[in-house]
């Protein structure tokens, strides 16, 4: 596997997410749909693979139970058609 300045674009941006959702405690509060939508943007802009973006997928909707899989795929679908204009 190949890995590119997307990917580790990538993993710094969720890094920096994480950081600002710690509390001073250690604790961390629930994702807000500004996260989610800003996540999506950065798969989506970024070329990531769809089993990549499944597992995301995956852990948002096992922490949030409202979190909307279709409507967040279709949020990644539309920030990757659209980064070019």
């Amino acid at each position: 596997m190949i890995l590119n300045n997307s990917f580790f674009f990538l993993i710094a941006t969720g890094y920096e997410i994480i950081k600002r959702m710690e509390t001073t405690n250690g604790d961390f509060k629930m994702m807000t749909r500004k996260h989610f939508e800003r996540v999506a943007e950065i798969l989506g802009t970024n070329d990531i693979d769809d089993n990549t973006v499944a597992e995301f997928i995956n852990l948002f909707a096992e922490e949030n139970p409202r979190f909307d899989r279709l409507r967040f795929f279709e949020a990644v679908r539309k920030h990757g058609e659209t980064k070019w204009n």
